[in-house]
């Protein structure tokens, strides 16, 4: 005879992008518009309901640059860097002086700069930046602006 407490069973596919697959209530975070099944089950195997939910992803991203940093040595605000959401990889930042020399160009290892060109702290001036980034849907984009060295 069943009881008044019956143990049911969760299951979610696909997986991707889902906290756990076998349980009741997953946080969803999948990269892209997915239509998630979820079957439960009875542990008596009465029944079995199914229902479909589908999770709606709007690809979008921010890739954001500060207007001025202060490369005084201070530990404050020292190095530039971009940032962002919905960004996968940045691909290359490039830093620009006022004559079209670039001035910085990132590397996996230094992604921000510090305001050092040929060893020397540049002037206190308006640079221009070009920033390539990758998203999660695997676009490129190219994004351009300026920032401003101050001391």
């Amino acid at each position: 005879m069943p009881t008044a407490f019956q143990a049911y069973t969760w299951s979610w596919t696909p997986s991707t992008g889902l906290s756990c697959a076998d349980c009741a209530e997953p946080i969803a975070q999948p990269l892209r518009t997915t239509e998630y099944t979820l079957t439960i089950k009875d542990s008596l195997g009465c029944f079995e309901a199914i229902q479909v939910v589908k999770v709606e992803v709007e690809v979008k991203y921010s890739v954001d640059v500060p207007e001025a940093f202060t490369p005084n040595g201070d530990g404050v605000n020292d190095v530039i860097f971009p940032a962002g959401w919905g960004i996968k990889d940045i691909i290359s930042f490039k830093v620009f002086n006022r004559w079209g020399e670039m001035v910085f160009e990132s590397s996996p290892d230094q992604l921000g700069w510090d305001g050092y060109y040929k060893g020397e702290l540049q002037n206190m001036e308006t640079y221009i930046y070009v920033i390539e980034v990758r998203t999660y849907d695997e676009e490129v984009s190219i994004e351009e602006g300026y920032f401003s060295l101050i001391r």
